[in-house]
């Protein structure tokens, strides 16, 4: 199995990584030692990482607003925000 750079997105098999784990439908944070769901409020934005030379889709995930990077740390990646609706959309197809 190829390995995806995780380096800045959590999506993927199980994983933990800056204090967050995604795990099929769950999305949740390590909160002083405790797992909570992550926020979604009318600042939370999905989106959609890609590697524009491989023609690949890295991962899916959401985030509050301000807490998000715009430039991601490798130049042929780029992240395309979506609306929740397609978001739902790519879970299910998961």
């Amino acid at each position: 199995m190829k390995s995806r750079d995780s380096a800045y997105f959590p999506g993927g098999p199980a994983r933990r990584r800056g204090g967050e784990l995604v795990s099929g439908e769950k999305q949740q944070v390590w909160q002083k030692g405790y797992l909570v769901k992550k926020k979604e409020d009318n600042n939370t934005r999905y989106f959609i990482d890609l590697d524009l030379k491989k023609k690949t889709i890295i991962g899916w995930d959401y985030g509050q607003r301000h807490g998000l990077p715009q430039e991601l740390p490798n130049p042929r990646h780029k992240r395309i925000f979506i609306t929740k609706g397609q978001y739902n959309k790519l879970r299910r197809k998961d």
